[in-house]
């Protein structure tokens, strides 16, 4: 309902006296019998965290900044997963390359060398998971179909509206942008202009509240 309709809806919280919920149930039950009890068949089982991170943010509407930031926690959740994943890829195909050689120290050094670009939270830089993680969930072709799919989401970029949100451009008159490179590179920039807000940083490396930036920023 929340995708197909965009109508925020969320689960209420369970109520600790269960007497309580069985008596407002069966009161309720009382005032309208022509409710018809029907089984709901749930197919699908999503992840909680990230999704009460999703519903924190649809409900944030009129806090830009901070729906922004639940946003992106959403997807920062993932990282360790996507990030993980693309360096075994590399690691596999390094291993499996003909002129791969277990007994040269450099080729077990390049090896280590991706394990050692790890953290608890993931491989890479935050940048770089960031990207593994859109690139993961989106290609190109789809992101470029987003972008004109809206006439004004597109001339919103093409014109460079958003450029007191971020510098960092998203070519969409060029079907064969690197859309995933410029998307991460500008979520990111607008991640740091909401997280850090220092008193001797310019105006434009910071996203304040009721900025003309964070009122375009949705």
């Amino acid at each position: 309902m929340d995708q197909l309709y965009d109508y925020t809806l969320t689960l209420a919280y369970e109520r600790e006296n269960i007497q309580e919920r069985d008596k407002a149930l069966k009161k309720r039950t009382k005032i309208n019998r022509s409710i018809p009890s029907a089984p709901l068949e749930l197919k699908y089982k999503y992840d909680s965290d990230p999704l009460a991170l999703f519903w924190q943010a649809r409900r944030a509407r009129l806090m830009p900044l901070f729906q922004f930031l639940a946003y992106y926690q959403v997807m920062e959740y993932y990282y360790p997963i996507f990030s993980s994943s693309a360096a075994v890829s590399k690691i596999r195909d390094h291993v499996k390359d003909p002129l791969f050689n277990a007994q040269q120290d450099s080729h077990i050094v390049k090896i280590l060398s991706l394990v050692q670009s790890s953290s608890h939270s993931g491989f890479g830089s935050e940048k770089d998971q960031l990207r593994v993680t859109i690139g993961a969930c989106f290609n190109n072709e789809e992101l470029y179909e987003y972008f004109v799919k809206d006439e004004d989401i597109y001339n919103f970029y093409l014109d460079h509206i958003g450029k007191n949100i971020s510098d960092i451009k998203i070519t969409v008159r060029k079907q064969d942008s690197e859309f995933v490179r410029q998307v991460s590179e500008r979520i990111y920039d607008i991640r740091n202009k909401v997280v850090h807000k220092k008193a001797d940083e310019s105006d434009s490396a910071i996203l304040f509240p009721f900025s003309p930036g964070a009122n375009k920023l949705k």
